[in-house]
């Protein structure tokens, strides 16, 4: 799912920290995180809002056929990375390439820790 997110890394990131922060020193398992009880800071609710607005708003991924092109775009900043793969069906090099019919196939983005 998050692969249809974009810019989920970054957005959940809050919600992550709590998330590591709250199971320290247990096991990392679904049993052991449902009896974790979490008060969420102003910040947390308003990221897992942003979240709920993602999966509202994602993106459905498809599988590329092998006669369409697929390009691979990257961006990274001091914060974050993403990339992502797209297919377009009817290449036309007469047409740039933000005009192209793009079908998202994959995305992944990550937050940088230092």
């Amino acid at each position: 799912m998050r692969n249809a997110l974009v810019d989920f890394a970054r957005i959940a990131a809050p919600l992550q920290a709590r998330l590591q922060t709250a199971l320290g020193g247990t096991k990392r398992t679904k049993h052991v995180a449902a009896r974790v009880a979490i008060d969420f800071t102003a910040e947390e609710r308003n990221s897992f809002g942003q979240v709920k607005q993602l999966l509202a708003k994602s993106a459905t991924l498809v599988t590329p056929d092998d006669s369409d092109e697929l390009i691979l775009m990257t961006d990274a900043s001091d914060a974050g990375w993403s990339i992502i793969v797209t297919a377009v069906e009817d290449w036309d090099p007469a047409t740039s390439i933000t005009e192209q019919q793009h079908q998202l196939v994959h995305c992944m983005s990550g937050t940088f820790k230092g």
